[in-house]
């Protein structure tokens, strides 16, 4: 009991926690938890503990090298570009009163705490199988919403829940992202010979990946395979026992794949890739690329550029039968809402975690490549930008990569 308290008031724990919020957000299902706002009192938590923790319990100094404070500054400087958006919009803040802008500077200040944490060796199975633990939670829920309470659309019959981030496109990310890590925790455990940790990141893996299929995303799909093509390709040790290994984990993927392609509605939406989503997504790629014309430096402003989708577009004729679109691609849609400034920020989050990746020796980097390949090919026909399980992604991967950095 003493055990659980004391995990309960150090950062570690109000940290986890908090991922299993963001990550289920099943807390928004309970009124009561909404009520008090648990989120909030538990990202504040989170942020006064680590200061408490690093700076007054540790003794640290707050010098340029320290571990928080490049990362502090990568997501200050992305928090401040919606916000020179809407004063230069001269809609003076009005972002401020945005629901997903608050949630967005909640996660890009909570990240530089997980990387602080998970960049520590003997804080990354705890934290990594929390995580891993609450996707597959959100798997569980998102196939009980989707299967059970029919949570789909109305034309084309492909999941679209009624939670945070509920769309198809944006799930198949989220669990497409965490099959290499997933993978990664499981072969640690070969390594360390604990075959029931094996199973069970195996297991967990083989639900994401069915996950992400019954969302049909076809980029999302595409970009999975890529991922686990990559993987197969890489040399992990000079077992005897990889090479077979190797060709089971196919066969397995494989045979998923064939059930669920059997069953209809996904080959489908790859044999009708001409289909009028794709040619929505055209459209919004041409009132991105207006939008940034006419807004280079600090763009249109957070959620704006969609209100000149049907001008730029000319079309549909009938627009109040249809919703104005989002741009549909991760990279124009933030060179658009944020301009030039937005965009060379969130490049450099984006390169930063690439080389805390590509600077670590240790063959475990190659699952932090994967996930890395799968966000950045997913993001190409979505806009995920502001969506915080993305940016907590991204500082996942850098941790895990300067963590496995320092075990060499």
């Amino acid at each position: 009991m003493l055990n659980v308290r004391r995990f309960l008031i150090q950062p570690l724990g109000a940290l986890i926690l908090f991922l299993g919020l963001v990550i289920t957000t099943l807390h928004l299902e309970v009124e009561l938890l909404k009520s008090i706002h648990l989120e909030f009192i538990l990202f504040a938590s989170v942020l006064v503990l680590t200061v408490h923790d690093a700076f007054v319990l540790k003794k640290e100094k707050l010098t340029y090298s320290h571990p928080l404070v490049l990362p502090m500054l990568l997501v200050a400087l992305y928090a401040l570009a919606p916000l020179l958006a809407s004063v230069t919009g001269q809609d003076w803040l009005a972002v401020m009163d945005d629901g997903e802008y608050k949630s967005l500077v909640k996660i890009l200040f909570l990240a530089p705490c997980l990387y602080y944490y998970l960049a520590k060796s003997e804080n990354r199975n705890v934290i990594l199988n929390s995580a891993i633990f609450f996707y597959v939670i959100l798997g569980f829920y998102f196939l009980f919403r989707y299967f059970v309470l029919n949570e789909a659309r109305a034309y084309d019959d492909r999941p679209l829940l009624h939670i945070r981030h509920g769309d198809p496109n944006f799930l198949c990310t989220f669990f497409s992202m965490m099959v290499p890590v997933a993978l990664m925790q499981a072969w640690n455990a070969v390594t360390k010979n604990t075959k029931i940790e094996m199973v069970l990141h195996l297991v967990a893996a083989l639900i994401l990946v069915a996950c992400a299929f019954v969302t049909e995303s076809r980029m999302g799909i595409i970009a999975l395979l890529v991922g686990l093509a990559f993987l197969m390709t890489r040399n992990f040790s000079n077992s005897k026992h990889e090479r077979p290994l190797k060709v089971l984990a196919t066969m397995f993927v494989g045979l998923l794949i064939a059930v669920v392609v059997l069953q209809g509605s996904l080959s489908k939406r790859f044999s009708d890739i001409n289909d009028k989503s794709s040619s929505d997504r055209i459209l919004t790629y041409q009132n991105g690329v207006q939008v940034f014309l006419e807004n280079p430096v600090f763009g249109v402003g957070m959620h704006k550029a969609r209100e000149t989708f049907f001008k730029n577009s000319q079309y549909p004729h009938f627009q109040s039968e249809f919703s104005p679109l989002e741009v549909h691609n991760t990279y124009l849609n933030v060179a658009a809402e944020l301009g030039i400034f937005g965009l060379i920020a969130f490049f450099a989050l984006l390169i930063w975690t690439w080389l805390q990746i590509w600077g670590a020796k240790n063959p475990e980097r190659h699952f932090l490549v994967a996930s890395y390949m799968i966000l950045i090919l997913s993001a190409l026909t979505i806009g995920i930008s502001y969506k915080d399980l993305v940016i907590l992604h991204l500082f996942m991967l850098a941790a895990l990569g300067a963590q496995l950095k320092e075990a060499v």
